[in-house]
Order: structure tokens, then C-alpha cells, then sequence
């Protein structure tokens, strides 16, 4: 799930801002970090990830993600939209 014009990913989306609004030294703590999360494709992992991007792509701060994962067609079917938007995650 990606933020769109989606009535569901606009909850979405204000649950990302929500997140990185929650506080935001422990959030801007992590900036320019490399961050490794495992369980990725889970809802807890997954929604970290989203809201690491979601980040990036308001302020252009945020970690460097590392998301190792054992079934990669899963992480590209989850993370499709937001691999188009950053390309330099697919390494």
C-alpha cells in the first residue's frame, strides 16, 4: 500500500504523517542512518519502511533502509509504487 488519490491510502497517508510527526527527535534521529529492518514485508516492518519513505519524500531526510527479505516477488509486489518513485532503492 502506497499513498494516491485511494480514499484508503489517504487514511494511509495521514497515519505516515502521523508517525513521522510523533516525535520528531526520535524520528529525525535516524536521518542519514542506515537502518536495517527485517520483517519487511510484515504489517510492523512494512509500515516502518512507508513511513521512512513517506519522510524522504516530504522533508528528503530520513534513513537509508536495508530490508533484506527471503521472498523477493513479495517485496516487489509491496514495494512496486514505491520503487518507481525511488529507483535508487533497488540495489
Amino acid at each position: 500500500m502506497w499513498i494516491d488519490n485511494n480514499t484508503d491510502n489517504n487514511i494511509f497517508e495521514e497515519d505516515l504523517k502521523y508517525i513521522c510527526d510523533f516525535d520528531s527527535t526520535l524520528i529525525s534521529a535516524l536521518d542519514g542512518t542506515n537502518v536495517l529492518v527485517t520483517g519487511s514485508t510484515g504489517l510492523i516492518g512494512q509500515t516502518f519502511v512507508n513511513a521512512m519513505l513517506y519522510r524522504h519524500l516530504i522533508s528528503g531526510n530520513g534513513p537509508f533502509i536495508i530490508a533484506p527479505v527471503r521472498n523477493t516477488e513479495k517485496a516487489y509486489r509491496l514495494y512496486e509504487k514505491q520503487l518507481k518513485l525511488f529507483p535508487e532503492l533497488q540495489q
